[in-house]
């Protein structure tokens, strides 16, 4: 179960407080690093969503996660910024490794960016 805290009206997940292992909280903690990194070139996400990039963009996807059937795989048509393929993928590192997920963009400079993604994070990639 997560803890949810309310800070100036804004309601925030307290990373500490997550139900997932430390190996999963840090690969989180590696994405959204990278997406702050990469959305100065490439518009993964608005300016204004920079500072809330946790509550507003990963703990939205995990949210989409934890509501998501168990079994299957993952097609994420459209991928953009990685929410919520990349967040979903790492989530299910250590409890169903075998999962799938396939992660679709038109955009070249996005699929760089879910690339580098896997490649940092780690979530097993397939080609």
């Amino acid at each position: 179960m997560s803890f949810v805290v309310l800070i100036l009206g804004c309601i925030a997940l307290i990373p500490s407080k997550m139900n997932v292992s430390r190996e999963t909280l840090d690969s989180l903690h590696q994405f959204e690093e990278l997406v702050l990194k990469w959305t100065k070139k490439i518009n993964l996400i608005s300016k204004g969503d920079t500072p809330h990039v946790w509550d507003r963009h990963i703990v939205d996807s995990v949210q989409v996660f934890d509501a998501a059937p168990v079994d299957g795989d993952w097609v994420d048509i459209g991928s953009g910024g990685g929410f919520p393929g990349i967040v979903a993928a790492i989530m299910a590192k250590h409890t169903t490794p075998d999962r799938q997920f396939t992660l679709v963009d038109s955009d070249q400079r996005k699929c760089a960016f879910l690339r580098t993604c896997l490649l940092y994070t780690s979530p097993s990639p397939r080609d």
